[in-house]
């Protein structure tokens, strides 16, 4: 029973030593070679003599930081990805939560000036290195904790959820048992260190297929993105409604001959942007992941039927996931019916990082046999033995004596010709809902649309156009900004 993910990397560097792991505009280095450079920077953490303690990455993507992901576990160690480009009180609100901690970056940050606590590391050195030293972890001393993974933070400040080493395998190994061939070439246009990128990482390497880094520019330059896609003929691309979307519009999907699936999460997929992926390329196959962070990335598949689009499911449970829904008087739905849904599976996150209380409350411990059940705070419906997504708990007002749910305000104000996309925001002193939208549609007709789409205690008080996307983190709406907006006034 392999007991760390790097065993995973270990056997794989055994069985195909010159097979393509890790791809980017610039290089494609092997299992071997990966092995190799991830021990050599594991040597240099060991120097620091540090072990069971956090070692933070401050890398842009690229081979390299991922290789330093994999260093970390070889040094008996767990990592946490830091966002540089987040306002630097961002950054040591995240810092302060560890303890001996240690920093792999470029430079010195300006949140961290001990130079004593850093690696300094150049990503764009990208030249393999030839080593074939041992390099073995001292059992006794190992510690399960693989990683904290910094939540989207879309509704509020973000919790780092801990991750073992084994509820990973155990993700990956099952994710390659759902998945399969498609796991043979994978690029992830979500952001570096998020769960979804991390859980395809990982069950691509379990797979033993090639995982494709696109660089850091490319998410500034559509058109770098679509050169690199294109030339590397990637099968499977996984990412964000909003990712598909800027992908969409710069007509990759129409001219990657290699695109065999994309996987969406991360946010619902309306059948409107399911219909356009279908017409840019028939040939292409949807799949709608549904996961969390703390269910270490998809924990539900649903493939998108193109003759019988008419609503996107939550989709088929990955194998070990049981899974219930509660309703609102705590009574599981048996049936048609909404609830809350709750989720039990051998691959589920540890907790949160120094969140007693929080962690208590959404994973919940059976007396009995100690087993832990995971309280998503979404809620389902079960319409015709499918599960479908409505909304969150957290996002579920009461207004003018009415249960509403934010997303399904939104989801009819997406359904009005002239809007591309639609987020909502209810503002409790003066028992507001607010609607923000990108599209083309004047706000006053919008208003007149939604006076026939929706009953009273569902309008927003006003519609509110905004230039550009909806702003987005981690493939989640940021209600957060639009409520600031709301509270001051700035809109």
């Amino acid at each position: 029973m392999k007991k760390r993910v790097t065993e995973i990397l270990d056997e794989k560097a055994t069985l195909f030593p010159n097979r393509i792991f890790l791809e980017d505009s610039l290089q494609s280095v092997s299992y071997k070679e990966v092995r190799n450079r991830a021990i050599e920077i594991a040597i240099q953490i060991a120097n620091k003599k540090v072990t069971n303690s956090p070692i933070v990455i401050a890398i842009p993507r690229s081979i390299v930081a991922f290789e330093i992901m994999l260093a970390i576990s070889y040094s008996n160690n767990y990592w946490v990805w830091i966002d540089t480009s987040l306002p630097e009180t961002r950054q040591k609100v995240i810092l302060e939560q560890l303890d001996k901690y240690i920093i792999i970056s470029e430079k010195l940050l300006s949140i961290e000036e001990d130079e004593n606590k850093y690696i300094f590391i150049n990503h764009a050195d990208c030249k393999p290195m030839i080593f074939n030293q041992s390099f073995k972890v001292n059992d006794e001393k190992t510690e399960n904790k693989m990683a904290v993974v910094l939540t989207s933070g879309s509704t509020g400040l973000s919790k780092g959820v801990v991750i073992s080493h084994e509820a990973m395998m155990r993700h990956a190994e099952i994710e390659c048992e759902v998945l399969g061939n498609r796991l043979v070439s994978v690029t992830s246009v979500y952001s570096p260190f998020s769960i979804c990128t991390i859980s395809y990482f990982f069950s691509t390497m379990c797979f033993g297929g090639k995982y494709y880094i696109l660089p850091e520019k490319c998410f500034f330059s559509p058109s770098r993105m679509k050169d690199s896609l294109i030339k590397a003929e990637i099968e499977t691309i996984v990412g964000s409604p909003t990712s598909f979307d800027i992908m969409h519009e710069y007509k990759i999907f129409n001219d990657s001959c290699s695109l065999k699936t994309m996987i969406i999460g991360g946010a619902k997929l309306s059948i409107q942007k399911a219909k356009l992926y279908f017409n840019a390329n028939p040939y292409v196959e949807i799949l709608c992941a549904y996961g969390a962070t703390e269910l270490l990335g998809p924990a539900f598949i649903e493939s998108v039927d193109r003759n019988n689009c008419n609503e996107v499911a939550v989709g088929i449970a990955y194998p070990s996931v049981i899974y219930e829904v509660i309703d609102d008087e705590g009574k599981r739905v048996v049936g048609d019916g909404k609830g809350e849904l709750f989720i039990k599976t051998t691959f589920m996150a540890d907790g949160y990082l120094n969140e007693t209380v929080s962690t208590k409350r959404v994973f919940i411990c059976n007396a009995d046999n100690d087993e832990f059940t995971y309280k998503t705070g979404d809620v389902i419906s079960i319409r015709n033995n499918r599960l479908f997504f409505e909304g969150r708990i957290d996002n579920q007002i009461k207004h003018l004596g009415y249960r509403v749910e934010l997303e399904d305000v939104e989801q009819n104000i997406d359904a009005v010709e002239g809007v591309d996309e639609a987020v909502s925001v209810y503002e409790e002193r003066r028992e507001r809902i607010y609607a923000f939208y990108s599209g083309d549609i004047e706000e006053t007709a919008l208003g007149r649309c939604l006076m026939k789409k929706l009953p009273s205690y569902m309008r927003p008080y006003r519609c509110i156009r905004v230039e550009g996307k909806i702003e987005y983190i981690n493939g989640k709406k940021n209600r957060l900004i639009f409520g600031e907006m709301v509270k001051r006034g700035d809109y």
